[in-house]
């Protein structure tokens, strides 16, 4: 059984709360989320060089707990990248240079949804926005972020929305960090 880190609060709020199911996920939403879409979005995403910098609040929050898998976006992850070491991450948008610094602190495996093109995943909540809209605009299909993924959907998309005949790089990257 593994421990996941879902950490929304962790990371963008900074509150020492790990998120351990979905269900609690919808009941913290349910009164924080009105609150936290009225800040300033800088304070809690980082922006520009806000990025590239650790975060040792975070990363003091996080040694506390016991983790084998990270889940969330890959500018927050990388701010606590000296805790990966034979990690598993579930992440979105990665440079080649990211895989590179991954390798570095030896994260087991990185697991990323996205067109890989040009040594970088793109937009995967683009692409998933693009998805949903597609589903309903053309396929009258209301999907949730919850459903399981219809891969024949989704190339049918990629190929009828984007032109994309044949991919190139990968659409789920699921490998062994070495």
């Amino acid at each position: 059984k593994f421990q996941v880190l879902i950490g929304d609060l962790i990371f963008a709020l900074k509150i020492d709360k790990i998120i351990k199911n979905v269900e609690e996920l919808k009941e913290l939403a349910s009164f924080l989320l009105s609150d936290v879409l009225k800040l300033p979005f800088n304070l809690i995403y980082p922006i520009g060089k806000e990025q590239e910098k650790k975060d040792g609040k975070i990363v003091d929050i996080l040694r506390k707990h016991n983790f084998d898998i990270v889940v969330g976006d890959f500018h927050y992850i990388n701010k606590i990248i000296d805790l990966l070491e034979n990690k598993i991450l579930i992440t979105n948008t990665l440079t080649g240079k990211d895989i590179e610094n991954l390798k570095t602190v030896k994260v087991k495996k990185v697991i990323t949804t996205g067109i890989a093109k040009n040594n970088r995943s793109f937009g995967a909540n683009v692409m998933d926005t693009l998805f949903a809209a597609y589903c309903y605009k053309f396929k009258n299909l209301k999907i949730s972020p919850l459903d399981k993924l219809k891969k024949d959907l989704y190339f049918e998309f990629l190929n009828d929305f984007l032109g994309l005949k044949e991919i190139k790089g990968n659409i789920v990257i699921d490998s062994e960090i070495k």
